[in-house]
């Protein structure tokens, strides 16, 4: 299961951080402790993005590379949810797509369909139409980020 951390007003740490780790020196075993840390803090992290009213909220499934994605994924989801209308039905819809250095979005692909049409659609148009000023942080090692969005309509 991976671990998840809220980005509302109350956000859980990630089970590893490389901001709280402890510093290490400079050497052949400062290098293979530095190279340890990343790996151990590599992986994919589930960021819950909250409805403040309850309605619903979104998940994003991203593989951090061993960096602290809060701030990005906040303002990311922010930008997603101005586009998101929850609808007053409940349901849940999965979409798989990458996103670029740029903030561009693609490959959008519904992975879990809901059994409603307009809460698949509904998800699907505040992807592709959330703000492309949202760039992938500089310190990020990749040029695109494979990134799993789950849609929560209603409370679960």
């Amino acid at each position: 299961m991976e671990p998840k951390t809220r980005v509302a007003a109350k956000e859980v740490a990630p089970p590893f951080s490389p901001a709280t780790a402890p510093k290490v020196g400079r050497g052949s075993l400062g290098e293979a402790l530095r190279v340890l840390q990343k790996q151990v803090s590599s992986g994919r992290q589930t960021f819950v993005y909250p409805d403040d009213l309850g309605e619903g909220d979104i998940t994003f499934s991203i593989d951090t590379h061993g960096i602290d994605l809060t701030q990005w994924v906040r303002r990311f989801g922010a930008s997603v949810r101005e586009n998101w209308i929850t609808l007053s039905s409940r349901g849940t819809v999965v979409i798989n797509f990458t996103i670029d250095r740029l903030g561009h979005i693609s490959n959008i692909d519904v992975a879990e369909p809901s059994r409603a049409q307009a809460l698949t659609d509904n998800a699907s148009r505040a992807l592709q139409r959330a703000d492309r000023r949202v760039q992938l942080p500089p310190e990020y090692p990749s040029d695109s980020a494979d990134i799993t969005a789950t849609f929560h309509y209603g409370p679960h």
